[in-house]
């Protein structure tokens, strides 16, 4: 979306992107011993989609991060303490979800920098 905005002749200053994540987990580390290795690999397709799904997202969080200034670029991302299929949709699962969301969300309203109020701020009269 960054980019066609530029395409099209809008001025980076009044370009504004939030990045809204589906949410991570923090793997517990490996033992000494693991052997990361083809058959590991075979064996846990997980591993796979998690190492390509957060090569790309950590790439453009990176990149658009460098390009826009932190008012103009905005990434939440909350994180898990164990990981959730994307395709999940039990009843506790959701309500686990909900709860980390309002988590995130006060925890936002108490932040330093004042990130909510910003964008806020911003949307009210953009």
């Amino acid at each position: 979306g960054y980019t066609k905005a530029v395409e099209y002749g809008y001025e980076k200053e009044n370009i504004f992107v939030l990045s809204l994540g589906t949410g991570d987990y923090i793997q517990k580390p490996s033992p000494v011993n693991a052997h990361w290795d083809l058959i590991h690999y075979m064996t846990h397709h997980d591993a796979i989609v998690k190492v390509l799904l957060d090569s790309q997202q950590h790439n453009v969080d990176y990149h658009m991060s460098t390009l826009m200034n932190d008012n103009h670029y905005y990434r939440w991302q909350a994180w898990f303490e164990e990981s959730i299929k994307l395709d999940s949709c039990e009843p506790d699962i959701l309500e686990n979800l909900e709860n980390i969301a309002y988590e995130y969300w006060e925890e936002m309203e108490l932040y330093d920098n004042n990130r909510l109020n910003r964008l806020i701020e911003r949307l009210r009269y953009e």
